[in-house]
């Protein structure tokens, strides 16, 4: 299995991300699992904040009130560097999530090599995963250690955890993308 090189192959990324978005019913998936990625991200970062407001004594509309400022998109435009990070993180993770979905409703896998396409599967649902509660594990990891207000002083915020999933998204695309384009033509098709 090999990482895209040459522009042919990250030509073929954009292929099918092309692909996948125009099928019916894939650009709003990757636009609702961007929202929700984006929304698990941001609470993960703001743990501490959203335990404090839902402890506490105030109404629950304020506490509402309160929690929907913190997400992306309802409470504002994005401000600083994590936010929009956070987003960009959050639209490449809900386009890989349309990727998947879309492959796994009509590829049939049964094509030659769908080893490349079932590794591609498993590792774009860990790479969204990575990206979603990346922070969350970062502050988990940084509370174990007691480094806790180290987090603060990341530039991103706790989203650098977040990034190790971007390798694992572009590379999980071009798997399904190059399995797309490497399989043999079907009964039906008209080249064989």
């Amino acid at each position: 299995m090999n990482a895209p090189a040459s522009r042919a192959e990250w030509s073929s990324i954009w292929r099918a991300i092309h692909r996948t978005l125009a099928t019916p019913g894939m650009l709003p998936l990757a636009i609702v699992a961007a929202i929700v990625i984006a929304t698990i991200s941001t609470i993960a970062r703001r743990l501490s904040f959203v335990a404090s407001v839902l402890g506490g004594d105030l109404p629950i509309a304020l506490q509402v009130e309160f929690l929907l400022l913190y997400l992306p998109v309802i409470g504002g435009l994005p401000e600083g560097l994590p936010d929009v990070a956070g987003l960009l993180l959050a639209v490449l993770a809900g386009v890989t999530v349309a990727v998947l979905v879309d492959e796994t409703v009509t590829g049939d896998g049964s094509s030659a090599g769908s080893s490349r396409r079932d590794a591609g599967l498993v590792l774009g649902v860990l790479s969204v995963v990575v990206v979603g509660l990346g922070p969350a594990l970062l502050a988990g990891l940084a509370g174990l250690t007691g480094a806790t207000g180290l987090l603060s002083t990341l530039p991103l915020g706790g989203l650098e955890c977040s990034l190790l999933g971007v390798p694992g998204m572009i590379l999980a695309i071009f798997w399904i993308a190059l399995e797309g384009e490497d399989a043999p033509p079907g009964p039906d098709s008209d080249d064989g």
